[in-house]
């Protein structure tokens, strides 16, 4: 060969051995600046100095982004909670890039009751948010455990009926609770067992405080409580397991699968939980605690695609506690036990679709079930043998509701917006106590206006038309205010005018046990009520310190209350019935502080102070005080997390009635449940790389179980006078095992 030849041939292999400019990869390392910590599905975009080219991804689970760029371009990464990041990089360099927090911490974004989803620090509600951080802190397993901590709310314990909720001094019949804006169905004696409300697919609760019943209607005097369920938007497939232990014998173990292709998302989740009930004196076959056994699966799928949204859900919950009664004198060898069967089936149907000019169409459609059946029987102790007991100790009733809801959003950026919707909801029940076949529609048309008359101070006022099938309903409206003078302060008040219908469990159902004999009354009038809210928010901060400061105060008057007595010479039976004497009234105050150092460390802690009628006298009041310390604590050197949880529940005011043999009431008889207090602490550690999660603690570090009550007949658990009443199980310890794969 010639060397002419030979020189080409070398030539062209040193350039083939040449990295091609267009092909050299860039690796950039997304850090927060403070922490020097990884910020995982942070936004980069990449844009060639010359305009021409343009792409765009999100950093991995470790913060980074390899990127094959054939020119230098400007880098730009955004995260929310953070300032955006700006740089230039060149083919082949590898980049850190260092994202600054911002002053104040990023509020969640909410939609429970917004025109469209929002940062919570910018709505015109006050709304608060329980996030999955949170939960996982608790180590709730259901909402009863997320929500028993919160300050002016207070949850009550029943061995049967499960776990109810007041809030602002009004019990949970006042308190609108959601599925992913669906009513939850189900109630009784006023209770809706929070405890039956699963949070292994659950990804943040939304608290709403305040009139809502413009956008919710009944059931939503004192707020709502919106659970919002976990929605696939990031990974192509995620695997997750958990497995809980509670030393007081409670084994719980849900699992789920989420699987993404291109638009679609395919989710199904599932779990059994199990309580094997528990005694404070273990003497009997009969626990206080009863034994119950949970499952629960939810079948989801959605599809998005540009501006719109389709999701279909369908959940179901299956239960089965056992009453276990005490051995029949003179014949030792039997017992008469029931059995209690509850079902949910919850099914539902999202479409949303937004158009160019930011306007938006929400619509609703769900159906849900919800069925009780109570089984008797004879338990021959010797023989083993049980055989189903008369008839008359049978009984199954079936309650369900189908709900249509449709809202249309205006262009929020407009300084005139609007949010006009209408909501029908049917509850159907049946029944051997129940007269037939009984129906209860709510028809309800309503319009929001909302005006943003400066950058600083809005207006927003709503009315909602209802046509009810049973009650005449009136006009409900409500104003709502939100001024912010500067940026760090804030104010919000409202006003809201509400109607509640009772309910058919409250007209017709009664539910016996051995336990409870609780009587439907068919004479009930509608409630009609007013509610006032005033709330103040400073937050300020420097550096990584944060602090957020935060006062609200309230006022509810209600006509024809509708309130259950249970009767003072008979501690098992109640009543329902209209408090007709006059308003009744509650209100109180609530301060808060927080503090936060970014990301270390935050703490919180907070009063309240609640007044209630006395039935005596509706214009006189009780009040009840209780305080809030929460601390949690998260280590970056050894990736463990510390949280501390503890509450001041006071004492609280009471009451039962004295009835005729004609079942009227005839007088009050007063009384107050003691004061007590609760810590709850857990500590949490990640292993190999996140995907393994180990959590261990203890609930009720105080030791509660049975709260002096005085003066009120005790507890449908215990006798007449002075007596007590269970709240809790007694302390317990905890170990939680989380398992978590994801692929991007």
């Amino acid at each position: 060969m010639k060397l002419s030849g030979i020189i080409v041939t070398v030539t062209l292999l040193v350039f083939s051995l040449q990295p091609v400019q267009g092909q050299q990869s860039c690796k950039i390392h997304i850090l927060d600046a403070e922490t020097g910590e990884t910020i995982p599905f942070a936004n980069v975009c990449f844009e060639s100095l010359n305009k021409k080219i343009q792409d765009y991804t999100i950093s991995d689970t470790n913060g980074e982004v390899i990127k094959q760029i054939t020119t230098p371009s400007t880098i730009a990464v955004s995260y929310l909670g953070y300032k955006p990041g700006l740089d230039t990089i060149h083919p082949g360099e590898s980049l850190k890039i260092y994202l600054h927090p911002t002053a104040f911490k990023m509020d969640d974004v909410v939609v429970t009751a917004q025109f469209n989803p929002v940062k919570a620090d910018k709505s015109i509600y006050r709304v608060k948010v329980l996030n999955q951080q949170l939960i996982e802190n608790k180590a709730a397993n259901n909402l009863a455990d997320l929500l028993a901590g919160e300050l002016n709310m207070r949850t009550t314990q029943d061995g049967v009926l499960g776990t109810g909720l007041s809030m602002q001094g009004l019990s949970g019949e006042h308190v609108k609770i959601l599925i992913d804006g669906v009513p939850v169905i189900g109630r009784q004696n006023g209770i809706l067992d929070l405890s039956q409300l699963n949070l292994n697919n659950v990804d943040h609760v939304e608290l709403v405080e305040g009139p809502m019943s413009v956008i919710y209607g009944s059931n939503a005097l004192a707020g709502a409580i919106n659970v919002i369920t976990k929605d696939n938007r990031r990974e192509k497939m995620s695997v997750n397991a958990n497995s809980y232990y509670e030393t007081v014998g409670v084994y719980n173990f849900d699992g789920a699968f989420s699987y993404r292709y291109k638009n679609h998302v395919f989710s199904l989740t599932g779990g059994r939980d199990f309580f094997g009930g528990y005694s404070v004196i273990d003497n009997s076959r009969a626990d206080l605690w009863k034994p119950k056994l949970q499952y629960n699966a939810d079948l989801d799928y959605s599809f998005k695609q540009k501006n719109t949204s389709i999701r279909l859900n369908s959940s179901y919950f299956n239960e089965e506690l056992r009453d276990r009664g005490n051995l029949i004198p003179k014949r030792y060898e039997l017992a008469i036990d029931q059995y209690f069967y509850t079902t949910r089936w919850n099914n539902r149907i999202d479409f949303s679709r937004s158009f160019k000019d930011k306007q938006v169409l929400n619509i609703i459609s769900a159906y849900s079930i919800y069925d009780k059946t109570k089984k008797t029987t004879s338990n021959d102790l010797v023989h083993l043998q049980e055989t189903l007991a008369g008839p008359d100790m049978q009984d199954t009733t079936k309650f369900d509701a189908t709900v249509l809801r449709a809202t249309f959003s205006s262009n929020p950026d407009k300084r005139i917006n609007y949010q006009a919707g209408y909501d029908m909801n049917l509850e159907t029940g049946s029944g051997k106590r129940i007269d037939g076949v009984q129906k209860i529609g709510d028809y309800a048309g309503f319009l929001n206006v909302r005006a943003n008359i400066s950058n600083s101070l809005s207006l927003q006022g709503g009315i909602r038309y209802i046509y009810n099938t049973r009650y005449d309903a009136p006009l409900v409206h409500s104003l709502n205010l939100k001024y912010s003078p500067f940026e760090s302060f804030t104010i919000r008040a409202s006003y809201g005018k509400g109607f509640r219908s009772p309910s058919l469990k409250e007209l017709y159902l009664d539910f016996q046990d051995i336990n409870h004999n609780i009587s439907g009354n068919e004479n009930l009038k509608a409630e009609y009520s007013n509610n006032y809210n005033l709330s103040f928010n400073y937050n300020m901060g420097f550096n990584k310190n944060i602090f957020d400061l935060e006062a609200n105060i309230f006022h509810n008057k209600i006509r024809n209350k509708i309130d259950f007595l249970y009767d003072s010479k008979n501690a098992t039976k109640a009543q329902y019935i209209n408090i007709t004497t006059g308003n009744y009234m509650t209100q109180g105050l609530e301060f808060k502080i927080k503090y936060n150092y970014h990301p270390r460390f935050s703490l919180q802690t907070g009063i309240n102070l609640v007044g209630r009628s006395k039935l005596k006298d509706l214009k006189t009041f009780s009040y009840s005080t209780d305080y809030t310390a929460n601390m949690q604590y998260k280590n970056l050197r050894y990736k463990f997390s510390l949280a501390v949880f503890y509450k001041y529940t006071g004492a609280m005011y009471n009451y039962r009635g004295y009835y005729t043999d004609n079942l009227e009431l005839a007088s009050i008889q007063e009384g107050y449940l003691s004061a007590y207090h609760t810590l709850d602490v857990t500590l949490s550690r990640p292993f190999l790389n996140d995907k393994v999660t180990i959590s261990t603690g203890g609930k009720n570090l105080f030791d509660n179980k049975n709260i002096y009550s005085a003066g009120s007949g005790g507890s449908v658990h215990g006798g007449g006078g002075d007596s007590s009443t269970a709240v809790a199980w007694g302390r317990t310890f905890f170990t939680r095992l989380s398992f978590n794969l994801n692929k991007f």
